[in-house]
């Protein structure tokens, strides 16, 4: 298989993009117990939603690095495209039986 490497810093800035969101979690920490002026739960919980959507969005562009990487999905060359429909061809969603009742 002839793999074609992301560049270097690809990687690297999405393993420091990660933890940037460590050091996120980390200030709200401190936010949340060492603060002198106590967070409310809703605040709190916009600032879990926050994080959520950022490591969502990290994980999205890793994800995108390591497709490049291997050439999946939209990456894949027309040949490999072409070789996976006609593979797809041959399964045939089945069809599912149903017995219908009659009465007596």
């Amino acid at each position: 298989m002839n793999i074609e490497w992301a560049k270097p810093h690809e990687i690297e800035d999405g393993i420091n993009a990660v933890w940037g969101v460590k050091d996120i979690v980390d200030t709200l920490t401190w936010r949340y117990i060492d603060h002198p002026h106590p967070m409310t739960e809703d605040q709190m919980w916009n600032h879990l939603e926050a994080i959520s959507t950022l490591i969502d969005m990290h994980c999205e562009k890793l994800m995108d690095t390591y497709c490049k990487v291997y050439k999946l999905n939209e990456y894949a060359s027309d040949e490999v495209k072409a070789r996976r429909a006609e593979i797809l061809k041959g399964f045939v969603e089945p069809k599912l039986k149903t017995k219908v009742k009659t009465k007596k």
